[in-house]
């Protein structure tokens, strides 16, 4: 295989690597359970579920992996979502909410009686009318999600419903409206994003929300400071070189923990673990245009330089002589990640 094919051949199989950290296999347990709860007890109120942490975390990847996972093992039919993934649309509102999960259905955005009524309707007439459809909206995508068998509705990228501090009333709406869902007996609710989702589904901001809200699971970066922590880490690392092998992007693994690496890894990604496969896949391009049948040191600096400082990952390469930096002033960085 030649050079070019051999780097195409490397990306496309960078998207089809899956690992199974410790994380991703709890988080996956706690949806399991909560589906299984939720089934069991159709038309009582449901739980909702948070996963929250800065982006590169993990967060997608729990969903994405779990949505799969069912799929292959229920091969559910045309039309059945028993786990719907709906990413929300930037400053939500009810309208877009209910939008959002028929778009995931692949079914109307509206009523078809709506669409006709507002097609007739003077603009300013028209303002005034979506308002009142709006509640029209979430019982269509309520019943959407009856008919469709949904037994888990996973709303991604939900840190949205906080656009900005003046949109504190249409975020009441919105919690209100997640909140109807659980109410209503649909499904469980599964709520995903980033950091700012915890203050929002707080029981300062709506505290029936989070009388409802069961399970929080905050992927916050790793710390490396800690024994647990830094055998994750290392264990990702070594998980992630056996999958170069694996998907044929090389002959033999890189030794990507040895001595002194993990500590450049976690200076570079500062523990978010997304950071990490995007390193070593540039190292892996990298390394390939140099014929190379392994990722070798100079591999991860050009990685360094050309993708994680030029996206202003890191301002600091340590795979020079001078080495990572103190593992203390890492974490305090990490601290600040969103």
């Amino acid at each position: 295989m030649d050079a070019h094919k051999r780097e195409v051949h490397a990306r496309v199989e960078f998207k089809r690597i899956r690992l199974h950290p410790p994380y991703l296999l709890e988080a996956q347990h706690i949806l399991d359970v909560e589906r299984e709860v939720g089934r069991a007890t159709k038309g009582l109120e449901q739980s909702i579920v948070q996963i929250t942490g800065p982006s590169h975390t993990g967060k997608s990847t729990i969903i994405k992996d779990y949505c799969e996972r069912v799929s292959e093992n229920e091969a559910p039919p045309p039309g059945r979502h028993p786990v719907l993934h709906v990413t929300l649309t930037s400053k939500s509102s009810v309208g877009s909410l209910g939008n959002d999960i028929l778009k995931a259905m692949a079914g109307c955005a509206l009523p078809a009686t709506v669409v006709t009524d507002l097609v007739n309707m003077r603009p300013r007439e028209r303002v005034s009318a979506v308002k009142r459809a709006l509640p029209e909206i979430m019982h269509v995508a309520t019943k959407a999600l009856r008919n469709a068998g949904t037994e888990l509705l996973v709303l991604d990228e939900a840190h949205h419903l906080s656009p900005s501090e003046t949109a504190a009333v249409t975020n009441q709406n919105v919690t209100e409206a997640i909140k109807w869902i659980a109410i209503q007996g649909v499904c469980p609710v599964v709520c995903v994003g980033t950091k700012r989702l915890r203050g929002l589904l707080s029981a300062d901001v709506n505290s029936q929300v989070a009388n409802r809200t069961v399970e929080s699971i905050h992927l916050d970066p790793i710390d490396f400071d800690d024994d647990k922590g830094f055998d994750t880490f290392c264990g990702y690392l070594d998980a992630l070189d056996d999958k170069l092998v694996e998907h044929d992007i090389f002959p033999k693994k890189s030794d990507l923990i040895q001595e002194k690496w993990p500590d450049c890894f976690y200076d570079v990604s500062k523990g978010v673990i997304g950071r990490v496969s995007r390193l070593v896949e540039a190292a892996a391009v990298s390394a390939i245009r140099a014929g190379r049948s392994r990722i070798e040191l100079q591999n991860l600096d050009v990685a360094t330089r050309t993708w994680a400082m030029k996206t202003k990952v890191t301002d600091y390469n340590p795979w020079t002589e001078k080495g990572p930096r103190d593992v203390q002033d890492i974490r305090r960085k990490a601290l600040n990640v969103e």
